[in-house]
């Protein structure tokens, strides 16, 4: 005789009659910085402008008609030097305009035909994509760039935009709703964000019930158990589970899923890494990614299985002893393709003698 696994009277087997109950809206963060920069460049000797142009993708969750996701194809301006703070161009900065000309969804050759027929002077707009704002801001003192960029008029200079209008209000927004302790409605459709509503009577402490009231302004009675504890709104892309004031597996999804919007699918819980499945690859791979961790010498680095890859590395080679990384996951979370970007990050940067093992003889041994 089969038997379920779930308690019929378990939260998330609930359900609310004519009740509308809809997951917390996703919204871009303030925290999560997408910043536009101008940068004057002056053609060298060579010829070019001393920057290369890279192809990448990105996602915009929900940004189709019908809610799905949006793959576009960009091109990436980067700097042909390795020092990662001293360049003007950060990992992840997606070309917006040439001499104040939109290129933002031109192919690369148009951009680079454009480029040779320029003057001796371009001026480059540029937009750090979302995904890049946790290690950048960490890694290369990303945030005070303004104040680091008096420069003459013979070298890049760069300028900064600042917060949008409708960020402010997002913040205005949610202080005024943190007045009032925000909790988790659990229900059999995920859950929901509501208050206690405490002028239509107080819990029942005899009954564990409690009357809350929810986004769409009705008054529910509900279990007390139905409940968990909701965090501020500045936790809500917070890179360390551990760190929040409730940890709860409601709160946890929260994060995951307000982390997922803007593809910073890696979050920390304690000593382990949660990593979300993007279904096809993103551009925080890539090889001036990996340069920022391996050349990183603090131990305040931010979620990433480079950080694993850069971490267990420097580990080992200290205690001289074996370590491993276990991925542990459901068939088709993405497993293998984390090990494998551990991998490449290994041969990337540690190298082999003689480089008899390269970035495309180790996907033989996945």
């Amino acid at each position: 005789m089969e038997t379920s696994l779930v308690r019929p009277d378990s939260p998330t087997q609930k359900t609310y009659n004519n009740i509308h109950l809809k997951l917390p809206q996703l919204t871009n963060h303030p925290s999560i910085k997408s910043k536009q920069r101008k940068i004057s460049l002056k053609r060298l000797q060579t010829g070019d402008f001393g920057f290369s142009l890279r192809k990448g993708l990105t996602v915009e969750r929900g940004a189709n008609p019908d809610g799905s996701d949006l793959w576009k194809t960009i091109i990436f301006a980067e700097s042909s030097t390795k020092n990662i703070i001293e360049t003007v161009f950060k990992p992840g900065d997606q070309i917006i305009e040439i001499n104040n000309k939109n290129v933002e969804n031109w192919n690369r050759d148009a951009i680079i035909d454009i480029l040779k027929k320029s003057a001796d002077e371009v001026i480059i707009t540029v937009r750090t994509l979302p995904e890049f704002s946790d290690f950048i801001e960490q890694m290369t003192n990303y945030a005070n760039e303004d104040e680091k960029s008096s420069l003459s008029a013979a070298t890049p200079t760069t300028t900064t935009n600042s917060l949008s209008s409708s960020h402010q209000q997002q913040l205005q927004q949610q202080q005024r709703q943190q007045q009032q302790q925000q909790l988790w409605l659990i229900h059999k459709k995920g859950f929901s964000a509501c208050y206690q509503a405490d002028d239509h009577g107080s819990a029942n402490s005899a009954d564990g019930k409690v009357n809350v009231k929810v986004e769409s302004g009705q008054i529910l009675e509900v279990n007390e158990d139905d409940l968990e504890k909701a965090n501020p709104a500045q936790y809500d892309c917070i890179e360390d589970l551990t760190a929040l004031r409730y940890v709860n597996e409601t709160s946890v999804m929260h994060v995951l899923r307000q982390r997922f919007l803007t593809n910073l699918v890696c979050t920390y819980a304690g000593y382990t890494t949660l990593a979300v499945n993007s279904l096809k690859p993103l551009s925080i791979y890539s090889d001036k990614v990996k340069e920022i961790f391996r050349t990183n010498l603090t131990e305040d680095t931010p979620p990433h299985v480079y950080s694993i890859a850069q971490s267990t590395f420097k580990s080992m080679m200290t205690s001289r002893k074996d370590h491993s990384v276990v991925a542990l996951g459901d068939s088709g979370s993405g497993k293998s393709f984390q090990l494998d970007n551990i991998l490449n990050y290994y041969v990337a940067t540690c190298g082999t003698v003689n480089s008899i093992l390269n970035g495309d003889h180790h996907r033989c041994y996945l």
